[in-house]
């Protein structure tokens, strides 16, 4: 009777244990289906924050390259009316002794300024103010020296303008000897001042790196949907 009784409490117990067991593997189980389902819940969140900003990215980058291209347009375009209005200045100039046309050649350069003066810098603004002011001396000067005698003039103003003009007028017109006293106004200058200032090659190389970086980004992400 004894040994039923403790042969019944022991397969109690071993049921007791292997119930337990059961139980304890199902919730192990349980947590690492769980663990393993948020990773990958996090890794696809993840996943899917990194090609929302892909995408932004791209995005950026293409109205990035549309703005820059539209400034570099512009740029281009002023650039190369202002360069022909300059050397229509320095072809009349060295031809003809009216140097007092040199005022209006100022004005055409100032009113093409201000055409383009939404896509320009004030740092443009000023370097080019100094080209255009020089021409005006030239010109103002001119027409100084050649006023009458004495109506309003005397011959030590007359003789400091008439050294202005010729020093501005050879700086100018000359492309081999530098100049110290006007470096501005000679045309080597003014043309190099130019691509300078309008930043035409650094413009370039910003619109290339701009495109090839856009490119890149495009070709990348085909890669990733094939």
């Amino acid at each position: 009777m004894i040994d039923g009784v403790t042969l019944t409490a022991s397969g109690i117990l071993a049921l007791l244990i292997n119930v337990i067991g059961v139980f304890w593997l199902k919730e192990r189980l349980k947590q690492s289906i769980g663990h393993e389902y948020s990773k990958k819940l996090e890794a696809f969140k993840k996943e899917i924050q990194s090609e929302l900003q892909h995408e932004q990215q791209v995005f950026n980058l293409g109205a990035m390259s549309h703005m820059a291209g539209t400034v570099f347009d512009k740029h281009v375009e002023f650039s190369e009316l202002y360069i022909e209005k300059v050397m229509e200045a320095f072809h009349y100039l060295r031809s003809n002794r009216d140097s007092e046309k040199a005022i209006g050649f100022a004005g055409d350069l100032t009113k093409l300024r201000f055409k383009f003066s939404a896509w320009l810098t004030n740092d443009i603004d000023l370097q080019l103010i100094k080209f255009e002011d020089k021409l005006r001396t030239l010109g103002a000067n001119s027409e100084y020296i050649k006023m009458p005698k004495g109506e309003g003039t005397n011959q030590e103003h007359r003789d400091q303008a008439a050294r202005e003009l010729l020093e501005i007028l050879s700086a100018f017109t000359s492309w081999k000897e530098p100049s110290s006293n006007h470096p501005e106004v000679q045309l080597n200058y003014i043309q190099n001042s130019l691509r300078d200032v309008l930043g035409v090659n650094k413009l370039v190389k910003i619109r290339e790196l701009i495109v090839q970086n856009a490119n890149s980004q495009l070709t990348n992400k085909g890669s990733q949907t094939r």
